[in-house]
């Protein structure tokens, strides 16, 4: 009876699997060289972007301010410009003022308008001397009010372009 039959071993054979325990501990090393492999990919990658990036961070920061600094240039050549049309136009006025005062004082020194013909009556000279008179005193403002101004303009504008 049972002389023919092998009795199995409690050992199994070599070339049979190894137990679960074996096998769990090895697809954890499979899978720790799996991770650091990936980690050490994902840390280049990431290494690579960031160093990218920080070129065009830097690229960015300089264009802006390439850019401010134009825009302060735009900004000063605006104020320079508002200045100069007060400037221009006040210059045109200043000469006319003064040939109009020189008319005021040449009549006032002749004491009458007229030389050539006769003199009008006293009271209508009188009138006439006294509205000259307010009309000079009017161009002696506005010539004052002029150089104001042109002072002004060039202070505001010396003001604005170099303020911080």
């Amino acid at each position: 009876r049972g002389q023919g039959k092998v009795r199995p071993s409690s050992s199994p054979p070599p070339s049979a699997a190894p137990p679960p325990a074996a096998l769990i501990v090895v697809v954890a090393m499979q899978q720790g060289t799996v991770a650091k492999s990936w980690g050490v990919f994902g840390w280049n990658y990431n290494r690579a972007n960031y160093k990218y990036d920080q070129g065009l961070r830097w690229q960015r920061y300089t264009t802006g301010r390439k850019m401010a600094m134009a825009q302060v240039g735009m900004f000063r050549q605006d104020i320079t410009d508002l200045a100069g049309v007060s400037m221009s136009k006040l210059k045109i006025y200043g000469p006319i003022y003064g040939i109009v005062i020189t008319v005021c004082v040449t009549v006032f020194v002749e004491g009458r308008s007229g030389l050539k013909f006769p003199g009008p009556p006293v009271f209508i000279s009188a009138i006439y001397l006294q509205c000259l008179c307010v009309g000079m005193s009017f161009m002696a403002l506005a010539t004052w009010l002029l150089f104001h101004a042109a002072m002004r303009a060039q202070i505001a504008c010396i003001q604005l372009r170099t303020r911080k």
